[in-house]
């Protein structure tokens, strides 16, 4: 349970996720042995692509997008939507709705990262990704980006925190939960706005951290 969203996972006899559901969205792996290959929702798919260095390619509905390897022989997730709203439209948005989004696409990031990096395996990826995305760890790598923000950024990052979040998760601390919710409002924002570089900028930052 997130908030008033009910999740609900399956596992096979590996230990390895072969479903979510989230709002009736049900998400489906499938694997390679204990390499994931694809995820598919409603009419959506996702296809992994691996080379002799891990994850190479990701081919979502279709089209195929490549990660970037940064400096340090890391892979980096490339752009894999092109959204972009504008100024009213965001000024619309909740922080809370902001955050929504933002979770899912650190999630994403996150799971991406891994993958690419060695923790592609069914239980070790899904430990490491509950590490990472767990609002006490997402609190303690938001403030490692703060000197990072520009005043606007910053902003939406304020309002996130502020917003009016009705409990937090047993396993964190009103605090924590305030900055995680911070941390996807920010991430949702420059989602929605496009721009991808910045966030994968802030998110290579916080995975200096985890490095």
């Amino acid at each position: 349970m997130n908030g008033t969203t009910l999740i609900s996972y399956a596992y096979n006899a590996d230990g390895l996720r072969i479903s979510k559901a989230v709002g009736g969205v049900t998400y489906n792996y499938v694997y390679a042995g204990s390499t994931l290959t694809d995820v598919t929702w409603g009419s959506n798919s996702m296809h992994f692509v691996y080379d002799a260095l891990g994850a190479s390619a990701v081919i979502y509905n279709g089209t195929t997008y490549y990660y970037l390897r940064n400096a340090q022989g890391g892979v980096r997730m490339q752009d894999l939507f092109s959204i972009t709203m504008t100024d009213a439209q965001l000024q619309a948005m909740s922080s809370i709705a902001l955050a929504h989004v933002g979770d899912a696409v650190y999630e994403l990031l996150v799971r991406g990262y891994l993958c690419c990096n060695g923790k592609a395996t069914g239980k070790g990826m899904h430990r490491a990704t509950v590490e990472l995305v767990c609002a006490g760890r997402q609190a303690a790598l938001s403030r490692v980006i703060m000197a990072l923000l520009t005043p606007e950024e910053a902003d939406v990052f304020r309002r996130g925190r502020n917003a009016n979040v009705h409990a937090a998760p047993h396993n964190a601390s009103m605090s924590d939960y305030r900055y995680a919710t911070a941390l996807e409002a920010l991430f949702g924002w420059l989602w929605l706005q496009g721009k991808k570089d910045r966030l994968l900028s802030l998110f290579d930052a916080m995975m200096e951290e985890v490095r």
